[in-house]
Formats: C-alpha cells, sequence, structure tokens
C-alpha cells in the first residue's frame, strides 16, 4: 500500500507511531528513567534498547502501517551516527525522520530530572545546526516554518513580543502543520494537506518523548 498517495492515511499512520515511539521504554528501570545526573555507560545501553524492545512488542500487532519498523528507526540519523542498527539516508523511513526531529524539539524544550528545560530556542539551534548531517533537511526546514508561524500568531496575539512554545498539550497540533508542510514539499501532488488542516486543527496532545539531547 502506497499511503503516501493518500497523505490523510499518512498523517494518521505518524500519529500512531508517534504515539507509541516510547513504549519500549516498558523495559527500562525507573531509576534509570528518572536519575537526577548523568547516566553511565551502562545505563545509555540499556536506554538504547527501548527501540528495538518497542519493535518487539509491536511487531506482532496487525497495524494498517509499519509502524513498529518506524517506531524501531526513530533515533537513527541521516549520517549513520543514530542507534540502534546505523542507518542513513535514505535506509531511514521519512515517518522516522520527522518523528525524530520532532522527538528531539520536544526533548530539548522539556524539563528532564537531569537538567531543566533547554528551551525552544536551544532546540531550533540544534536542528539547524545538523540539518542535512543529522536531521532531514525538508523535515528541519517544515519544522521551522510552523515555528516562526506559531511565534508570529503568538506575538500578534499577545501584541508583545515573546519567546514561548507551546505546551506539550499543543505538540499533537504542531506536528499536523508540520507533516501537511512537510509533505507537500516534498510532492506537490499532496498540497491537499492543506484542506486537511481544518480537520485536524484539534489534533490529540503529544507526550512525553525523548530526542538527542534527552531520555
Amino acid at each position: 500500500m502506497c499511503i503516501r498517495d493518500r497523505p490523510e492515511e499518512q498523517i494518521s499512520f505518524i500519529h500512531i507511531a508517534a504515539t507509541l515511539h516510547d513504549i519500549g521504554k516498558i523495559c527500562v528501570p525507573s531509576e534509570i528513567l528518572t536519575k537526577p545526573s548523568a547516566l553511565n555507560n551502562l545505563e545509555k545501553a540499556i536506554i538504547k534498547t527501548h527501540c528495538k524492545v518497542a519493535n518487539d512488542v509491536l511487531a506482532n500487532i496487525e497495524f494498517p502501517y509499519p509502524v513498529a519498523e518506524v517506531i524501531y528507526q526513530h533515533h537513527e540519523r541521516l549520517d549513520g551516527s543514530g542507534y540502534p542498527r546505523g542507518l542513513r539516508g535514505n535506509e531511514i523511513a521519512l515517518e522516522a525522520r520527522i518523528i525524530g526531529v520532532a522527538d528531539v524539539i520536544d526533548a530539548m524544550a522539556s524539563y528532564r530530572p537531569y537538567r531543566p528545560a533547554l528551551g525552544v530556542d536551544a532546540a531550533i539551534e540544534e536542528i539547524v545546526k545538523y540539518r542535512g548531517i543529522t536531521y532531514d533537511p525538508d523535515v528541519v526546514d517544515a519544522c521551522l516554518t510552523v515555528y516562526k508561524k506559531t511565534a508570529r500568531t503568538l506575538i500578534e496575539t499577545n501584541h508583545r513580543t515573546v519567546n514561548y512554545w507551546p505546551s506539550s498539550k499543543r505538540l499533537g497540533f504542531l506536528l499536523n502543520s508540520f507533516l501537511r508542510k512537510l509533505l507537500c514539499r516534498c510532492a506537490p501532488e499532496l498540497r491537499l494537506l492543506q484542506r486537511l488542516h481544518q480537520n485536524h486543527s484539534s489534533g490529540p496532545g503529544g507526550g512525553r518523548t525523548d530526542g538527542s539531547r534527552g531520555r
């Protein structure tokens, strides 16, 4: 099934994968997930098992999309520096590349037990710095477009300049916009995504995620 020809299904696919992407952490001891200091090498290795665990848990569940494989890949990076399999470039599914960037933004902008929130500015600097190196350039560009548009709207609404990233409850909405802009950029025939925006404007909120700068 080629869901690239049915963008509303691809959005649904990514929502499902994004919602379940950290399910593999059920095997990680809470003492590691909540440790208030840096992890040692063994603890880092345990954390990195969560992608394969998620794949093992979900592989035998029937989905209309390859959810387990995309979750397996969401920590892979374009240059092969990711984990668990060191995939490169187009070996990584577009959906996994999208979730990977969204994951980094949320992880860096959110509080962690071992550090305060770094803020969205730091997260944006991270993805811009490594655009085309570890992060898909089209995904980064789409993310920046949504971020700038959201920030501008907030400024106009509050009649003042703000340095603000919406709470995790709005990440689902942002991800919808992010996906539409990205898919329209990648395939002109998917411009009908713009019409879908109204149907998904109240998308589900995002949950806790894990990016390259966070657990």
